[in-house]
């Protein structure tokens, strides 16, 4: 039988970039590994767009003035913080 005197134990922990500092805080040496691309955060950007045309046209959404449009679309995308949700199946 061999006897270890060194043991590893390797954790994976998976989070937002937003909490980067709290996990580099808690665990000083270790490996980032980050998987955000600038696809998802356009696939992100383009179901905002067309979720927000929808609803203005079926009239669920009513604004007054397109830049306030545009101050939403940038508002939701930047708060999604690379995270995506796919919408509830309508079959």
């Amino acid at each position: 039988m061999r006897s270890c005197t060194r043991s590893r134990i390797k954790t994976y922990i998976s989070s937002r970039e937003d909490i980067r500092g709290e996990i580099d805080l808690a665990f000083k040496d270790c490996y980032r590994r980050t998987t955000s691309c600038p696809e998802l955060h356009k696939d992100i950007e383009t179901y905002i767009e067309l979720s927000i045309e929808e609803r203005r046209l079926n009239g669920d959404l009513v604004v007054c003035e397109d830049s306030l449009v545009e101050a939403v679309k940038s508002a939701l995308v930047q708060g999604a913080k690379g995270m995506y949700a796919a919408p509830p199946d309508s079959n």
